[in-house]
């Protein structure tokens, strides 16, 4: 057991000084990574008019919430795939690139959630104040931290035979699902032409779902929870079952 809590602490610390040498640099880039996702969002959805006039809120809250969704969905899947077998072997690590590829995750997740906390807290403060319930759409981040990591499981998997597959599949699937996650815009906003093209994606459940549980003044008409749920129970489950098939005692592949 101590094996594998210092295996995660150190794949996290890998995964944040990968980010950026140090906390601090890792921390900053990262909120700076997500202002600049906003605002580009913010520019898009005030040109295509899918900003929503009759949106009652602020509408950059509203992006916030669905950018820091997203990305801490997107950035678990790329932890988990750079992060497995990264570390030495030795009598302190686990060389189980799961467990490597967990501990990658969460130093991931650590960086988004504290960089979107900061950004909160200094919008809150400068700008407008956010009247919202951060506690309460946790689980759903928690599923998307959950979902990105077996996918990055199962990339991981994809990599040990055809790395270039895996990226190319990991690059295709945070471009798609990043334009249809809803995170680049308010669900409520939307034409109902357009919906057909964005509800396939659990991501987009829960984006929509979270926003629904953080602010007051925002139904989530067009979405639930379940499949956000249900796609996080079954992508853990792909990449737990892709890492165990058919390898040896030993491999770490």
């Amino acid at each position: 057991m101590r094996e594998i809590g210092w295996t995660l602490r150190e794949a996290a610390v890998r995964e944040i000084a990968r980010q950026g040498r140090t906390l601090g640099r890792a921390l900053i880039g990262a909120a700076v990574q997500n202002a600049m996702l906003v605002g580009g969002f913010l520019v898009l959805a005030r040109l295509t008019g899918l900003g929503g006039a009759g949106l009652r809120g602020d509408l950059l809250a509203y992006l916030l919430t669905g950018v820091f969704l997203f990305n801490l969905h997107a950035k678990a899947m790329n932890a988990a795939m750079s992060s497995a077998n990264a570390l030495p072997a030795g009598r302190l690590y686990h060389t189980d690139p799961l467990i490597q590829a967990t501990g990658g995750a969460i130093g991931a997740a650590y960086l988004q959630l504290v960089s979107a906390a900061g950004l909160i807290l200094a919008y809150h403060a400068l700008v407008l104040p956010i009247e919202a319930a951060m506690i309460a759409p946790l689980p759903l981040l928690a599923a998307s931290w959950i979902s990105g990591l077996g996918i990055g499981l199962v990339l991981l998997r994809i990599k040990a035979r055809a790395p270039g597959l895996a990226s190319m599949a990991a690059m295709g699937w945070m471009r798609v699902g990043m334009v249809t996650s809803g995170a680049m815009f308010v669900v409520n906003a939307l034409p109902g032409a357009f919906l057909a093209w964005v509800t396939w994606n659990p991501i987009f459940h829960a984006v929509d779902q979270a926003r629904g549980l953080a602010f007051a003044n925002y139904v989530a008409r067009h979405s639930e929870a379940w499949p956000a749920y249900a796609f996080a129970a079954l992508a853990i489950l792909a990449g737990l079952v892709a890492n165990r098939a058919k390898r040896g005692p030993g491999t770490g592949v």
